[in-house]
């Protein structure tokens, strides 16, 4: 399109595709011929919104200068005269991704500020009044809130002398979770510090695999599933050599399919996975059992009891005789069982049976449970006998009277 079209000086950057290949004019919304596709190590990673800017609809291509997303070049010749203004603004601070991220953790910080600070007290970390910053409490055990950015900043800390990330959802001093917005802002602010790292850097990796689960934490499950495939792509382009860590982006991917109802997905997923580890690891290693109650979980929220019974009560039997009852793998795999025979429908002899052997199997669970998992299980485990308790009050009022065995000489 010529210049005269859009306004004297206006310049209309060219459309480039998802590859990075340039549209021309004649093939419109189409990549050249005879132009190769980029190998998939030079795809960008789309962490951002990839909706079209001038209509709204899934994005194909982006202006080669700002990297903004567009559905066609109908869209963009459309769209320049709002646009221009904004593109070289876009493109000095770094492109699409860097001002979406930027404008994101602003946001999240904002809000974050506005229902959880507090204009009195002191930060827990640096000791500040809130005269400086609103105090944040983050919803931990501690009595004391922080202000955001300490926060920010010890997580960050933590990461470069232990290569951990427990910090970003986690508080450091009693270890408990961050609430949802607060571990979603902070995942933002780390992200935002990362963006510009190169690809091939293990931090960026990491701040975008913390990003992807805060989001399906808080509730954000497109954003979630657009971000967990950008960490998939990472995986696969950049570190196809740590199998652990495309197989953990892989079922982080498959958990949002699943949370978002698309139980087909899922549990694909899962089950590739379960193929791929028991033949790297054998059937009995911790991993593959893990993703054998990954699978068996999936497969729950599908409304496939039978199959999930079948593969916990498989699964179980298998970690009891390879790992022992103490085993953390052991413990999830008897708490799922319990979870799933409670599941059951039913007040017949069959539904009391199996209620009672997921009170035996909860029993042992809580027996070698850690401190993280025992509440959970001992919620369980009150639940299910409050459900026995006037049962068993009526089963002895019955069988009392019978003499089932004989009289003590």
């Amino acid at each position: 399109m010529g210049k005269g079209a859009m306004g004297k000086g206006a310049q209309q950057h060219a459309l480039v595709d998802a590859n990075g290949a340039t549209r021309t004019k004649a093939n419109k919304c189409t990549p050249a011929k005879g132009s190769a596709p980029a190998a998939d190590n030079n795809k960008e990673v789309a962490v951002a919104p990839t909706v079209c800017a001038a209509c709204g609809k899934e994005g194909s291509s982006r202006c080669s200068r700002c990297r903004v997303w567009y559905c066609s070049q109908e869209c963009q010749r459309g769209h320049w005269s709002i646009h221009k203004d904004d593109c070289k603004r876009i493109a000095k601070i770094g492109g699409w991704e860097v001002c979406h991220a930027d404008g994101s953790a602003k946001s999240a910080a904002q809000e974050v500020m506005a229902r959880r600070g507090c204009d009195e007290g002191f930060c827990g970390i640096c000791g500040g009044s809130a005269a400086t910053s609103r105090i944040v409490h983050s919803g931990c055990a501690c009595s004391s809130g922080a202000h955001l950015a300490c926060l920010s900043r010890c997580a960050r800390e933590y990461q470069q002398k232990s290569g951990k990330v427990i910090g970003w959802h986690r508080c450091l001093v009693c270890d408990q979770p961050h609430a949802p917005d607060v571990a979603l802002a902070l995942a933002k602010c780390q992200w935002r510090g990362s963006i510009s790292l190169p690809d091939k850097c293990w931090d960026k990796m990491r701040a975008l695999s913390v990003l992807a689960n805060a989001l399906t934490s808080a509730g954000q499950l497109d954003d979630a599933l657009r971000v967990h495939r950008a960490d998939v792509a990472l995986c696969q382009a950049h570190f196809p050599e740590d199998r652990d860590a495309l197989q953990e982006a892989t079922h982080n991917l498959a958990q949002v399919y699943g949370l978002k109802g698309d139980h087909v997905k899922a549990i694909h997923l899962e089950e590739t996975l379960l193929t791929q580890i028991t033949l790297e690891r054998g059937s009995d290693h911790p991993r593959t059992l893990r993703r054998a109650l990954c699978l068996a979980t999936a497969r729950a929220r599908a409304g496939d009891p039978r199959s999930e019974l079948g593969l916990l009560k498989r699964s179980y039997a298998r970690a009891l005789r390879a790992l022992g009852a103490a085993h953390p793998v052991t413990v999830d795999l008897a708490h799922a069982r319990a979870n799933a025979l409670l599941a059951v429908n039913g007040d017949d002899s069959k539904a009391l049976g199996l209620k009672l052997f997921a009170e035996v199997l909860l029993e042992d669970a809580l027996m070698h449970a850690n401190k993280a998992t025992a509440p959970e299980i001992e919620s369980d485990l009150e639940n299910v006998r409050a459900w026995l308790a006037p049962r068993r009050v009526a089963a002895s009022r019955v069988f009392a009277p019978m003499r089932l065995l004989p009289p003590q000489r």
